[in-house]
């Protein structure tokens, strides 16, 4: 699993860091997991996949691991 604490605006909306607006680049974290096939049974898999558009807190992805 890859993910990071916060996104970053590099000159988005004329600001460079974070932690000074809610613009999506800020808000947004990018996660993803690569699971090769054959890791994940169907259901889990399903599951991943059914949740790619949900909202997810950082404390939600540790009860995963």
């Amino acid at each position: 699993m890859y993910t990071a604490d916060h996104g970053e605006g590099f000159r988005d909306h004329w600001q460079l860091g974070h932690t000074s607006s809610l613009y999506e680049e800020e808000i947004r974290v990018p996660t993803w997991i690569d699971a090769p096939p054959g890791t994940l049974s169907p259901e889990e898999e399903a599951n991943l996949r059914g949740a790619k558009d949900q909202q997810v807190w950082h404390l939600d992805l540790a009860a995963t691991f």
